[in-house]
């Protein structure tokens, strides 16, 4: 029994599979492009479902004699409708996420969704191309009674060389990629600095200060974009813009 339990062969872990942060991270770019374009789309079909409830329980409730407007929304819609906003806002600026149509919007998260996708299968490709000219190297390099499987071997090299040419023919694509993550870098310090100095600003969230301001109405035209100018808080931009003399 013994000498039949150590005939036993024990799969081996690959090398992207040993260990919890590589597995993590070599799993989530192998699923991404596939999970991410899933949960995107379950998640839009989720509040359309949402809507429709809320929107179909209204209409009951006005043909029972309510007024339509008098329903509150469901709580729960409210908050999702409320995070999803302003966490998007953040990423496409709250001007080009809340002025836009639901059609305008479905196109900015298939443009986010599609991005983020080719940024994930390049790094799998990354991946796949380092598992190659590893398997490669412990074949040349290791002795003879050391050395992996030729056969495995060529299943690595011939995989990388696929998904090469795979990436070779959406090279337009990840050029353009390469050239928006480019031309976005520069402007990730000023949505951070956004983002941590005016929050509400950053998430499109400052609405009720315009409200406010009606309130100081006197008459006076002149007196009020005074008074609206001299009311307005100094952001960071302004003292970036008064300490070089902009």
């Amino acid at each position: 029994d013994a000498a039949a339990a150590s005939k036993i062969v024990v799969p081996t872990i690959p090398w992207w599979l040993n260990g919890r942060s590589t597995s993590f991270y070599t799993t989530a770019c192998l699923l991404g492009p596939v999970l991410l374009r899933e949960v995107v789309s379950t998640a839009w079909v989720v509040s359309d479902v949402f809507v429709i409830l809320a929107s179909s329980s209204s209409s009951s409730s006005s043909a029972e004699g309510v007024e339509y407007g008098e329903k509150e929304e469901p709580f729960l819609l409210r908050a999702a409708r409320t995070s999803v906003d302003a966490f998007l806002s953040i990423l496409f600026t709250p001007s080009r996420w809340r002025d836009a149509d639901s059609a305008s919007r479905q196109k900015l998260l298939a443009k986010l969704v599609a991005r983020t996708s080719l940024a994930l299968e390049v790094m799998t490709g990354i991946i796949i191309m380092y598992d190659a000219i590893r398997a490669f190297s412990d074949y040349t390099l290791s002795p003879v009674g050391a050395r992996p499987a030729l056969l495995s071997v060529a299943k690595r090299v011939l995989c990388a060389r696929l998904y090469l040419n795979f990436m070779l023919v959406r090279r337009k694509k990840i050029d353009n990629l390469v050239n928006i993550i480019r031309g976005g870098a520069l402007q990730v310090p000023g949505r951070i600095l956004d983002v941590l100095l005016e929050p509400k600003a950053a998430m499109g969230l400052d609405g009720d200060d315009d409200d406010d301001d009606g309130d100081y109405d006197d008459g006076d035209d002149s007196g009020n974009q005074l008074g609206a100018t001299t009311r307005r808080p100094l952001g960071w931009r302004d003292y970036a813009s008064m300490a070089l003399d902009v």
